[in-house]
């Protein structure tokens, strides 16, 4: 409702971001019918996932909405920017480590040295083949490599010779 709230009072090429609970990307209900209503509509421009205990007196992740009205009806693609992994831990709550770079990394052509696999575009109708899910790892999978295994030292035990 706040959401809907703030988009109401919006220019119309006016341009917002909120801070919500990652939970809004992926629960059902009014909240499946609030996501699909934006994206249908072109507003919902970019989605930001944050890492979890960043705010003071919560644990949970969360995410930035950026809502754009302007050139809204010919928006057909939503900007995925996961950056989840990227915290400094502290004592009472976590630290964004790149709060200060999110600007660049929205800006700059995707570069796998500076930036590996945390952003992507992602059209609309890929997004309603997922049922107008938002959650930012299903599009945008920053986590690390498994480690490969040696099945046969896992067989035999010892390590392996290479």
């Amino acid at each position: 409702m706040f959401v809907q709230h703030m988009i109401a009072v919006l220019k119309a090429d006016g341009k917002m971001a909120t801070i919500m609970p990652h939970g809004v990307l992926f629960r059902g209900g009014d909240e499946s019918d609030a996501r699909k209503h934006f994206i249908d509509r072109g507003w919902l421009e970019a989605i930001i996932g944050l890492p979890a205990g960043l705010f003071y007196g919560t644990g949970i992740p969360a995410c930035v909405l950026v809502i754009n009205k302007k050139d809204a009806a010919t928006r057909k693609h939503v900007f995925f920017i996961n950056a989840d992994r990227e915290y400094l831990e502290g004592k009472a709550q976590n630290y964004s480590s790149t709060g200060r770079h999110l600007q660049d990394r929205a800006r700059l052509p995707h570069d796998e040295r500076r930036f590996p696999v945390t952003r992507a575009v992602f059209r609309v109708s890929e997004i309603i083949k997922e049922d107008y899910n938002c959650n930012v790892r299903r599009y945008v999978d920053n986590a690390p490599p498994p480690e490969p295994h040696d099945v046969r030292a896992h067989l035999h035990g010892g390590y392996a010779h290479r």
